[in-house]
């Protein structure tokens, strides 16, 4: 197992550029990705939707409203 890890080691001490290359590529490869997240602010978007959970919103409605003379 450490056989592997020796040889990459190994192949990018000698390849300096493949390093950077690999480097640059996986950087920009995490960046597209990154860039593609997109943030949902309602908090219901998450929560599957099924006869049970109709009177969530209501229950939350409720909650607040209790908190807010807080």
């Amino acid at each position: 197992m450490q056989n592997i890890f020796i040889n990459i080691f190994n192949f990018f001490n000698r390849n300096k550029i493949a390093l950077y290359a690999s480097f640059v590529g996986t950087l920009a490869l995490f960046a597209f990705f990154a860039f593609r997240v997109k943030f949902v602010e309602d908090v219901y978007a998450i929560i599957p939707k099924d006869k049970k959970q109709k009177n969530l919103p209501r229950f939350s409605k409720i909650q607040n409203s209790q908190t807010s003379w807080l």
